[in-house]
């Protein structure tokens, strides 16, 4: 018989090595490798005839007799490595990595995991291979879920940049002042209706959506009465519009000064 792993001819254990001359202690059992502490296999050979495992030459604990070996062997199967600490890391991470990945606009995080989960299996593999040892399944685990999560975090990335980051330049925000000019303002009230008038032109390089927020004043003081609003929608890059906020007040004057100038859409808007 070959030096190899084969059935455990005492049955104590699944498998026993033979080295060509005799049975060692080293043993495994569920893939995982051990040394046997009880009893002392002797150096016996299988006999040609039969090609089966020779009995073994010392008494097992308690005084039984030796078995003989199954008819069946796994020559030359190594054990299976139990997962270390680094693959479990490894495999966690991976689903970390997977996970965030599907989300999109943590892509970044995804790649991290991903990269992490790769070396640490590649680092475990490794491990098991100079051990003389099978990758376990949780190394396999994060060798390929690993590279998963930096193939969706490419994805999410592409996604994210070319959509998602469009979605959120067209969220309303306050506008650079770069970007309009307000000119020929007018304020004043007409039948208890404050009202505030200007022309807006866009100054930016593409075709935006305005929101002019305007106070109306007690005249000489800041004390605000009422507020408005003017929306223009699709203002091309260089076009002038009118705008024009209006509020209900129940003085006879007032000032007006403008708050803020919004540009792009609110969330949830139609």
């Amino acid at each position: 018989m070959q030096p190899g792993w084969h059935p455990d001819p005492t049955g104590r254990h699944e498998l026993r090595y033979f080295n060509g001359a005799a049975w060692t202690g080293d043993i495994a059992d569920a893939g995982a490798r051990g040394v046997d502490p009880v009893g002392w296999i002797g150096p016996t050979s299988p006999t040609a005839q039969t090609g089966q495992v020779g009995q073994i030459g010392g008494p097992r604990t308690g005084g039984t007799p030796d078995a003989p070996a199954p008819a069946a062997a796994w020559a030359g199967a190594p054990a299976r490595r139990r997962a270390s600490g680094l693959a479990i890391a490894g495999m966690v991470l991976g689903i970390v990595g997977v996970v965030t990945g599907l989300a999109v606009v943590v892509f970044y995080a995804s790649a991290v995991c991903g990269v992490l989960a790769l070396i640490f299996g590649l680092v475990s593999r490794r491990r098991a291979h100079l051990a003389g040892l099978r990758t376990d399944g949780v190394t396999t685990a994060a060798l390929v879920l690993g590279p998963i999560a930096l193939v969706l975090s490419v994805v999410g990335g592409i996604v994210f940049f070319t959509v998602i980051d469009d979605l959120i330049e067209d969220l309303e925000r306050v506008a650079p002042a770069d970007s309009f000019e307000l000119d020929d303002p007018s304020c004043g009230v007409d039948g208890g209706r404050a009202a505030y008038t200007a022309t807006l032109t866009n100054t930016s390089d593409g075709t935006d959506r305005f929101t002019v927020r305007v106070e109306f004043l007690e005249p000489g003081t800041r004390d605000v009465t009422a507020r408005g609003s003017a929306v223009v929608d699709d203002v091309r890059a260089g076009e002038s519009v009118q705008v024009a906020a209006t509020a209900l007040v129940d003085i006879e004057d007032v000032d007006c000064r403008v708050d803020s100038v919004l540009i792009g859409r609110p969330p949830f808007s139609g």
